[in-house]
């Protein structure tokens, strides 16, 4: 008879929790916990969301790694920022994004390899090397025939962008702004202009769009709405803009993004313009830092933290069920009007 004793000065190694004790706290099976914490269609939001609470307070992680290998997957996630505001990492719209991927890729233990390529070359070699069993794009920088290659080679998801044949996660830009527009127009505000940088991106031609949809729905003539939609980043002519708003007696400015909102803000404070008394100021997307200090400002709201869990949870469908069919996602927006709640539009 052998007796098993513990070497003097050695503490026991932590006892790992385990999937039952999970489901046990959750109040559902085990085949549940598993189905929630693999991003499973068939359970209700609610459940996963409490699965994945009670899983992230136990320090629960499903032994990825270990299936991965067995089924040749490294059990890395790749998730690449492309877009042109440097640094992208401090940007606080993508940080929420980044967010939003980490706890969905966190409740299955899987590793997050984050970069910021600016070259579709340099993309399509982090893909050939299979370093990570997916890729997640965010942002509009990569041509899309160098996306239309990645997708032949792995599981690819887009976010903030839509291309054809590719599955993404996007807001829903031309019917947010339409619908801010519209909420402007019920406060009074009759004579609107848009502005906007980067007037080639679809996600801005999409605001543009809904803008100008909101003043035919309302009987305002959008030919007579000024437009400043530039090309270039940073190539924003506020003089000219500020002109526009005297000469035109404009009442409200509908902007392609907050950081133009920001701009024109600033602008119209030099100017000795009161805003929103005399003039308001819509963006787009709901920057949550910049807006507690500038209240002022109304924006249409993103929830960006649903736009990154979201793409996250199609990319890990596409993994665990190779050839499933292409989804378009289009995350809902709130109007958000200075530092107050957002609600919805």
């Amino acid at each position: 008879m052998s007796v098993r004793s513990q070497v003097p000065g050695m503490t026991r190694p932590p006892v790992r929790p385990s999937i039952k004790e999970v489901a046990r706290l959750s109040g559902v099976s085990i085949g549940t916990v598993s189905k929630s914490l693999s991003s499973a269609t068939d359970v209700s939001q609610a459940t996963r969301e409490r699965v994945m609470r009670v899983a992230d307070q136990l320090q629960y992680r499903p032994m990825a790694l270990a299936r991965g290998l067995a089924q040749g997957r490294s059990g890395n996630i790749a998730v690449t920022l492309s877009a042109i505001h440097t640094p992208v990492f401090l940007d606080s719209f993508y940080a929420e994004v980044l967010g939003g991927i980490e706890t969905e890729l966190e409740a299955r233990g899987l590793h997050l390899l984050l970069t910021s390529l600016k070259s579709g070359n340099d993309l399509l070699q982090l893909a050939s090397e299979r370093r990570a069993d997916g890729l997640i794009v965010i942002g509009f920088e990569v041509p899309e025939e160098v996306l239309q290659q990645i997708a032949q080679m792995q599981p690819l998801v887009l976010v903030d962008r839509h291309v054809a044949g590719i599955s993404s996660v996007m807001s829903d830009n031309a019917e947010g702004t339409r619908r801010g527009t519209q909420r402007l127009i019920e406060l009074g505000r009759r004579r609107l202009m848009f502005v906007s940088e980067r007037a080639t991106i679809p996600n801005l031609q999409d605001r543009l769009t809904g803008f100008l949809q909101a003043l035919t729905e309302a009987r305002l003539d959008p030919q007579a709405a000024p437009v400043h939609a530039h090309a270039e980043d940073d190539a924003l002519p506020v003089e000219e803009v500020l002109a526009t708003i005297r000469r035109e007696r404009i009442d409200a400015v509908v902007c392609g993004n907050d950081r133009v909102a920001y701009k024109i803000l600033a602008a119209l404070d030099h100017a000795g313009v009161q805003v929103p008394e005399q003039v308001a100021v819509l963006g787009y997307d709901g920057l949550r830092y910049p807006l507690e200090g500038l209240r002022r400002l109304s924006s249409v709201s993103v929830d960006k933290g649903a736009m990154g869990a979201t793409g996250a949870r199609l990319l890990l469908g596409q993994i665990d069920q190779p050839g499933s069919p292409v989804q378009q996602v289009v995350i809902p927006t709130t109007f958000q009007q200075g530092s107050t709640t957002p609600e919805p539009l």
